[in-house]
């Protein structure tokens, strides 16, 4: 069975996926791709069409461990931050 990727998706999804493969001087592109709707609209089916379509295997996190993350090493930073303070 196949099914409809819709083709804004897809470029959208594949140019970012690709530009943060490229190395060009001047271009910074988020690592981290957000796509926002409502519940059961579809989003992460057809990002898992687009990266089946592409070959590729994404890394998934909600939001809540993302956050969960990010205070982690902002704590480890902040640590080494205040070893290296003098004396």
């Amino acid at each position: 069975m196949s099914y409809y990727i819709s083709p804004s998706f897809l470029d959208k999804l594949a140019v970012h996926i690709t530009k943060n493969f490229l190395n060009l001087p001047g271009l910074r592109v988020p690592l981290i791709l957000g796509i926002h709707g409502r519940k059961g609209e579809g989003k992460s089916f057809q990002c898992e069409l687009v990266f089946k379509l592409m070959g590729i295997e994404p890394v998934r996190m909600s939001a809540g461990n993302w956050k969960a993350l990010m205070l982690e090493i902002l704590s480890v930073c902040s640590e080494l931050a205040i070893a290296k303070l003098p004396n």
